[in-house]
């Protein structure tokens, strides 16, 4: 006797269609949890890159920031390095009128006392020969007035020779000291040295209207800065033009170090730190003291910048 079936193809396809809709419903969970958090990724990405944005809007910022602070550094120092030599002029230049009246009073010192010095009798000799001979020159024959004149160019010499010794050695001024600096700075871009200026803090009228200042410290104290110079080329057999003007009113020198090269510069600063320190009796007397100071080339020479002057 035959047994009964116990399922039948309907069952059988009922229960895959279960299974089916089991399994895409399953699925449609698992999409809907991964659409959720792909959305949360790409929320959470959208907001990373707005951050990323914002930080890097913020660096140009600082950038800017930095760039700008440079700038005000530069111009500040460059203010305040005037702002000093400026100052540092004007005390020099009461101290030149110190000593030029200082000088004044020598000379007059001098003259009144060389009738009573070893030279006192070339002296009259001189003043008769002034008053009494000289106008009578024309009257004598040729070899007897070569023989006066021949004469009285060694009373001449002699007078010089004593008041030359005389004047020879600066006159020391009592009054406080005065601290200078001769500020320079050496451009090197590339790390070879290109050019070199040199700041004093003297008026650029030695420059400009030489002709019309007096002969001074403040004269005496360019022509040490020269005379260094002068000295540095010699010593490296450098050919070197240096050429002389005048910045905010002050005297500024530049020296093209292209050809010279590095030997030149060192020399130049040691022939500069020697000449001004030490060289210079004058300023010596006058009490006053030069430092040569190296600073930042921008210092001296800012650098154009129109986007800081614009603000942006």
């Amino acid at each position: 006797m035959a047994s009964a079936v116990s399922s039948t193809v309907a069952d059988a396809l009922a229960g895959v269609e279960r299974w089916k809709a089991d399994e895409e419903k399953r699925h449609t969970t698992e999409m809907s949890e991964i659409s959720g958090e792909l959305g949360s990724l790409r929320s959470a990405i959208t907001n990373m890159q707005q951050q990323l944005d914002a930080l890097e809007k913020v660096r140009v910022d600082l950038g800017r920031q930095s760039e700008m602070l440079r700038a005000r550094h530069i111009d500040q120092a460059h203010e305040a390095v005037f702002g000093a030599l400026t100052k540092q002029a004007m005390a020099l230049a009461d101290r030149e009128r110190m000593a030029i009246d200082v000088e004044r009073s020598r000379r007059v010192d001098l003259e009144k006392s060389l009738p009573k010095t070893a030279v006192g009798p070339q002296l009259a000799e001189y003043v008769q020969f002034k008053k009494v001979v000289e106008p009578t020159l024309g009257a004598l024959p040729d070899s007897y007035r070569q023989v006066v004149l021949s004469h009285h160019t060694q009373i001449v010499d002699q007078l010089r020779e004593h008041v030359a010794v005389q004047l020879a050695a600066p006159v020391p001024i009592d009054a406080a000291p005065i601290a200078l600096d001769a500020v320079y700075a050496i451009d090197a871009p590339d790390g070879k040295p290109e050019l070199l200026v040199l700041v004093l803090p003297v008026t650029d009228r030695i420059v400009s209207d030489w002709q019309d200042v007096p002969d001074g410290l403040q004269m005496w104290l360019g022509s040490r800065a020269v005379q260094a110079i002068a000295e540095a080329a010699r010593e490296t057999s450098a050919d070197c033009e240096p050429l002389s003007g005048g910045h905010q009113g002050l005297l500024a020198i530049e020296v093209d170090l292209t050809e010279a090269g590095a030997p030149y510069a060192m020399a130049l600063e040691r022939r500069l730190a020697d000449r001004l320190r030490t060289g210079a009796p004058e300023l010596a007397a006058a009490n006053v003291a030069v430092t040569l100071r190296k600073v930042d080339v921008d210092f001296l020479m800012p650098p154009e910048n129109d986007e800081v002057s614009d603000g942006r």
